[in-house]
């Protein structure tokens, strides 16, 4: 797997090889024999199963990151605050990239566009 840098016209000019992808951290025992002792996230997992969706530790990340970009913190910010470089932020989170930053352009474009309050 190679990664091209995009020229002006949208080809590739180079490629170089693509940095290994991160496995999945997997909870240790300890944090899942927590969790699964607790009333809350038995309840939580019982009920996403009944909406066949499922909960698992990670959940917590997905969900911070989520609602950090739902507020409209930037990506940069998010990785910072989470402990990651900007690169593994974008590449885990597929909600901090192009659709995040349309709609950053967006609300620039739109704030220009009304121009300062008096």
């Amino acid at each position: 797997m190679t990664i091209a840098a995009p020229s002006a016209n949208g080809s590739s000019t180079s490629s170089r090889p693509a940095a290994p992808r991160p496995a999945q951290r997997t909870p240790s025992a300890l944090e899942v024999t927590y969790l699964n002792r607790q009333h809350a996230w038995r309840s939580l997992r019982e009920t996403m199963a009944s909406n066949t969706q499922r909960a698992v530790p990670y959940s917590f990340r997905h969900s911070y990151s989520l609602r950090g970009h739902q507020r409209g913190i930037d990506a940069g910010s998010m990785a910072q605050a989470m402990g990651h470089s900007l690169e593994v932020h974008c590449r885990s989170y597929p909600w901090a990239s192009v659709a995040g930053t349309i709609a950053a352009f967006q609300r620039a474009n739109a704030a220009v566009a009304i121009g300062p309050k008096s």
